[in-house]
């Protein structure tokens, strides 16, 4: 996934094929390790986008549109101030180093003079920054300020001469020689071979390398590598190095067409998504597993004093056993054998005594122990009730965060634990905004095989709702035992295959959606009740049809939506 410097370089190249000239219109900064810049030429406007994300830095056109926040940072109107109205003049990468300069100017003094900015990009992983210079190199600010305390060697401060950072020991690929490639490639085993390129060879990645090594017939021929290498680096000096996306990732051989930049754009994308939704995720289960532990706290104390109560007899018979025989007893003793009359042949039971009080009043200690017990009886069994069904309650949201499979999906679910109560009223920060569409929290909708309409919830409260709005005998699908989406397929007599996609939309919409086999009941909807009083989501259900479900992940990519 890593933006490697040949990739820069293709990305750079075609930049400054139609870009250059272009007046800055609007800076925004809607991420803390993201810039937009709005570039206006004749007729049109382009978005380019600036990363310093410690696994997704990049730098590329985008057609999203991102949410910005109200208020900008202290760097974002920085540079607004420095860059806005300014003319995009040229852009230029350092040959096999992952750092690119962007140069702009603007004309002052009724063009005498011309005022000159730049913005260097620095993909560096978890060092990578954004710094704005003046024209004689001087930093004015940075994304990310690097004093001494961060680094000795290269400080990224105000007023300080910007400087590259210290060059890689890298052989450069566009002058080594075979014979030193073979050598290298000597060193070590197939295995360990991509590891040798990247450590000594400038410009690759690793996934880079691995797929360098696997284009040719014999990885450890140096004239094939080379050559391919060198194929790599002539199309990247063109602008013409476009990757493919393929499972997640960005491949290079055979080398793709079209646009390198709408590549990135739809890659990183999809990148950027996946890694909003793993972090909302973290941050949801977060916090509601500290409501799940208070919770099972709160139940195991319950069901202890349950257990308790039900002594409540234990603590009568003790009392009247001892009332019965306070004429043999002392005080200051630790325990009393007297004889049980509840029992035939009055065997002697031990009861234990609190020594500091007299025989009369361990009698009536066990007496106020009975009637406490007798009371908590009363209100144990609904408390319990309760706990146990905020428990599940909180099992199965956890289990709906889990399998949410987008930001859609995850907003949905926190809205449904703010109306709990459950969380503050606080929303998900909101992410980009994919141009012509209009991402909704409402649920989803697709059209079976035969073209019935499939409905799924996104959270508990839409399912009870698609239920609750669906015809009794139109058919209801969930996974058994698992946390999972409620699934209606909107039809009374629906074809095999159409009660096979919707069981299979049950099961992707769960927690088993990586599952190699998922169980699924379907039930007409009459058949499925909510019981009075019970958490949203909470059903049940007779008459059930039962589904060995192996999910197919692929299915939401082939179904139609109306």
């Amino acid at each position: 996934m890593s933006f490697n410097a040949l990739l820069l370089q293709s990305v750079t190249k075609e930049l400054s094929q139609f870009l250059i000239g272009a007046r800055v219109e609007k800076v925004h900064q809607p991420e803390n390790s993201t810039i937009t810049i709005e570039l206006r030429l004749p007729g049109e406007n382009h978005y380019l986008l600036l990363s310093t994300h410690p696994e997704l830095g990049r730098i590329h056109l985008t057609d999203n549109r991102f949410e910005n926040p109200l208020s900008p940072s202290g760097f974002c109107m920085l540079l607004r101030k420095h860059l806005e109205k300014y003319r995009f003049d040229s852009i230029s990468a350092i040959p096999l180093e992952r750092i690119v300069r962007l140069d702009f100017s603007r004309e002052e003094d009724f063009g005498r003079t011309r005022n000159k900015k730049s913005l260097v990009l620095e993909i560096m992983g978890r060092h990578s920054n954004l710094i704005l210079l003046d024209d004689n190199g001087i930093i004015i600010d940075s994304l990310n300020r690097i004093d001494e305390t961060k680094s000795r060697v290269r400080q990224i401060l105000p007023k300080l001469k910007y400087t590259l950072p210290p060059a890689q020991k890298k052989e450069d690929p566009k002058n080594i020689t075979e014979e030193k490639l073979a050598w290298y490639l000597s060193l070590a085993d197939l295995t360990q071979l991509p590891r040798v390129l990247v450590k000594n060879i400038a410009g690759l990645s690793p996934d880079l390398a691995h797929q360098l090594l696997a284009a040719v017939e014999d990885p450890k021929n140096a004239t094939t590598l080379l050559k391919a290498l060198h194929d790599l680096i002539n199309l990247a000096d063109q602008g013409l190095l476009v990757p493919k996306i393929d499972n997640d990732q960005l491949i290079f051989y055979p080398n793709g067409e079209g646009s390198v930049n709408a590549v990135l754009d739809r890659f990183y994308t999809n990148a950027f998504y996946s890694d909003k939704l793993k972090h909302g995720k973290q941050h949801l289960l977060s916090t509601l597993n500290v409501h799940l532990e208070k919770v099972e706290k709160k139940l195991s104390l319950r069901n202890d004093a349950l257990e308790k109560a039900l002594s409540a007899e234990e603590y009568r018979k003790k009392g009247d056993l001892l009332t019965a025989s306070l004429y043999q007893l002392e005080k200051g003793a630790n325990k009393a054998h007297v004889p049980d009359y509840y029992e035939e042949g009055q065997p002697l039971v031990v009861i234990e005594l609190d020594p500091r009080l007299t025989p009369n009043e361990n009698a009536q200690s066990y007496y106020k122990r009975y009637a406490k017990a007798r009371s908590a009886l009363k209100n144990l069994d609904t408390l319990l009730a309760e706990t146990e069904s905020e428990f599940n309650y909180l099992s199965e949201m956890k289990g709906l965060i889990e399998a949410a499979k987008d930001l859609a999906d995850l907003a949905a679910l926190h809205d449904e634990l703010v109306k709990e109560s459950w969380l503050a009223q606080k929303k998900i920060k909101s992410v980009t905004k994919q141009k012509s569409k209009d991402p909704t929290s409402g649920p989803r909708h697709y059209l079976s095989p035969s073209g019935i309409e499939i409905v799924v919830g996104r959270n508990n409260k839409q399912n009870d709702l698609i239920r609750r709005q669906s015809s009794g005998d139109y058919w209801w699908f969930h996974t058994q035992k698992i946390p999972g989406a409620h699934v209606i397929l909107k039809s009374s007599n629906p074809e095999e295959d159409d009660l096979l996609t919707a069981a299979n939309l049950a099961a992707l919409f769960s927690r088993g959606s990586e599952d190699s086999l998922v169980i699924v009941d379907s039930a007409r909807v009459k058949h499925v009740r909510k019981p009075t009083g019970a958490k949203p989501g909470f059903v049940l259900y007779d008459n059930e049809r039962t589904y060995m479900i192996k999910p197919y992940l692929n299915l939401l990519d082939k179904l139609q939506t109306p």
